[in-house]
């Protein structure tokens, strides 16, 4: 097994990719880490964050202490079969574990 090999599958095995709904108890977390990075994310209101999980275009990684280690915020394009990236963010403690590949390629599927 190749080195990338071994680092996925270690980052497989400590979070896995959960849809963040509406009612999904994740969103305040998912919220709560963008106000850590605002200043790099740029505003991002309230409201966005919900119309955005009303129509389930947030995922969530999460540790295996039940924590979220990132998330990625997308949209998808009316008229074409493809997603562009509004956020993409990883808490401090989780970077350079593969969190954000992990969520890229869940968004690709």
């Amino acid at each position: 097994m190749s080195t990338s090999q071994t680092n996925k599958a270690k980052c497989e095995d400590q979070f896995h990719i959960e849809e963040v709904g509406l009612d999904s108890p994740l969103l305040e977390s998912v919220v709560s880490l963008h106000a850590t990075g605002k200043a790099k994310l740029g505003p991002f209101p309230r409201g966005a964050f919900e119309d955005h999980a009303r129509q389930k275009l947030i995922l969530a990684a999460i540790a295996s202490d039940k924590s979220v280690a990132g998330y990625l915020l997308y949209r998808v394009a009316r008229t074409a079969n493809r997603a562009s990236i509004v956020h993409l963010t990883t808490a401090e403690r989780h970077r350079g574990k593969g969190v954000a590949r992990l969520l890229v390629n869940r968004l690709k599927e």
